[in-house]
């Protein structure tokens, strides 16, 4: 079978621009949806607080969810840029947050516990959000 070059430029283009419809669909339709689930809780918050006050329509309520998704990609790349700055205050805050605990709240029974727990790491996990 022999295809002239118009045919296959024209077969292409089509290709193309269902690609690109089906992007957008998906884009307007269905990803606001998965991104929705994926915002932090206080952009959930933010989200149903702005769209019961100003009774946002469903295109709106897509739009705002793109930009809060868009919004907490860059948050977190500024926090994760900006944390080794701050990193040594954080671990002091939490040193002394620790001493406060263990010397104005804690009793004697409860100041052992939490010196075994210490040891083992589980209060003070590394791995904890800020």
């Amino acid at each position: 079978m022999n295809f002239s070059f118009s045919s296959l430029f024209c077969l292409s283009l089509l290709c193309l621009g269902t690609g690109f419809i089906s992007g957008t669909l998906f884009q307007r339709l269905i990803s606001p949806a998965l991104v929705d689930e994926h915002l932090p809780p206080d952009l959930k918050n933010y989200l149903q607080y702005v769209e019961d006050k100003l009774r946002l329509n469903g295109k709106q309520h897509n739009d705002l969810t793109l930009l809060l998704f868009h919004y907490e990609k860059q948050r977190q790349t500024l926090l994760s840029d900006s944390l080794h700055l701050i990193e040594s205050d954080l671990a002091d805050l939490d040193e002394r947050f620790y001493t406060l605990l263990y010397s104005r709240i804690l009793n004697t029974a409860q100041r052992k516990k939490f010196n075994d727990l210490k040891t083992g790491e589980s209060l003070f996990s590394s791995q904890v959000t800020r």
